[in-house]
């Protein structure tokens, strides 16, 4: 008979069956700390004690951070880790923040080499190419080797960031990997918590849902939902940046996003109509479903517009996911944006405290996603040893203002 361990990551430590459970709550995602994404950052500068001291402050209890695998990885020997880097990234990164009393989850980001992008990594993946899945079982051995004498209870390893195929016929290849890592790891390890995710589509939550209630294409699922693994601390996650065409208004990429302003939280009848614009084209009539309370050209099924009650609505699957199969759910990225021509302030504001009760409402811990500074203004003149925060904004994220 199989044992399960259900878990609740929410608030502080928790001892289940005898076992302590990673506080992944309150926590950022990358932040200053997404500069450890390459090799050549100044880790020091971004990593300092005054920026450590500031988020505690606030209330920020764990921190994801996404570290390329162009850091560590060595494609002529993937077993062992760049001797460059490794020692940097351990002293000046995970062990200050270790020591300062965060919950740390060790995110293996793209690229798995240093060219190509993220796309060239998942397709090498995808077709197996040049033994790609080996080396990438083969890193993380690596990886599991040289931190695993760190509290189980205070350091989280993710497996893989934003998994996704263009191949049909290789759409699957995640999760028969993860499950290949997930073992080599358990040969070695059975005291950590690792983080395992879905295909990358927000319609489905990476694979924990179904698809977004009204939203085409909804046989998608039978591609990308995720088959549990049979393994022991295993953290479930997904990422949360929906409706991206709310969420990221301002954002001119591919002259997409770039059309849309004005766009309020909650919405109200009409409000998305200004979509079919001039220079939006069929993406704002693609698009429209997003917000609208009909989608137009291909959905004549009534969507509900986008607030609490949608937002609910979606994430519960995510819940429901966790409590059919007896495992921890984790958002490990989300935000909404503010963008010069973005979202308005109050509509920002009422979005992530919607988001946010949700979210705990359904014990679901998150990190949350913001280059700038999530939660925070900490650029002074430059100078990010100067946080200033932004006090209603966290208090809305749900962080405090440390009184």
């Amino acid at each position: 008979m199989k044992k399960y361990f259900v878990v609740i990551l929410l608030c502080s430590v928790q001892v289940l069956f005898g076992q302590q459970v990673p506080d992944l709550s309150n926590g950022l995602s990358g932040n200053q700390f997404a500069r450890f994404f390459m090799p050549h950052s100044d880790w020091a500068l971004q990593c300092n004690p005054r920026l450590l001291h500031a988020y505690k402050k606030i209330g920020v209890r764990s921190v994801r951070v996404p570290v390329s695998n162009e850091t560590l990885y060595q494609d002529g020997d993937p077993g062992v880790l760049n001797p460059s880097n490794i020692l940097a990234l351990d002293s000046i990164v995970i062990r200050k923040l270790l020591d300062s009393g965060f919950t740390v989850i060790l995110d293996a980001c793209h690229p798995l080499s240093g060219k190509g992008g993220p796309g060239s990594f998942m397709q090498m993946l995808a077709q197996d190419s040049l033994g790609a899945r080996m080396k990438f079982r083969k890193y993380w051995q690596a990886i599991i080797m040289y931190f695993k004498h760190y509290d189980p209870e205070k350091l989280v390893f993710e497996i893989i960031n934003e998994p996704y195929s263009t191949e049909l016929k290789n759409r699957n290849f995640i999760y028969d990997l993860e499950d290949s890592v997930v073992n080599d790891i358990r040969k070695i390890d059975t005291e950590h918590w690792l983080v395992v995710t879905g295909i990358r589509n927000d319609k489905t939550l990476d694979g924990l849902a179904d698809s977004a209630i009204g939203v085409p294409y909804r046989n998608t699922q039978r591609w990308i939902s995720f088959p549990p693994i049979h393994a022991k601390k295993l953290i479930y996650c997904f990422h949360w940046y929906q409706p991206d065409v709310l969420i990221f208004q301002g954002l001119k990429t591919a002259n997409l996003y770039g059309c849309t302003k004005g766009l309020p939280y909650p919405a109200f009848p009409g409000c998305a109509d200004s979509l079919i614009a001039s220079g939006c084209g069929n993406f704002g009539a693609v698009q429209q479903w997003q917000i609208y309370e009909a989608a137009r050209p291909f959905q004549k099924q009534a969507l509900p517009l986008w607030g609490l009650y949608r937002m609910d609505s979606l994430i519960r699957q995510a819940a429901e996911f966790g409590k059919r199969n007896h495992v921890p759910i984790w958002m490990g990225e989300g935000m909404c944006f503010a963008r010069p021509g973005g979202i308005d302030r109050i509509s920002r504001l009422n979005y992530l405290d919607d988001l946010i009760s949700i979210l705990r409402k359904y014990r679901i811990g998150f990190n949350l996603w913001d280059p700038t500074g999530t939660a925070s203004k900490i650029v002074t003149n430059g100078n990010v040893e100067s946080p200033e925060f932004d006090t209603e904004l966290i208090k809305r994220m749900g962080f405090n203002d440390g009184r």
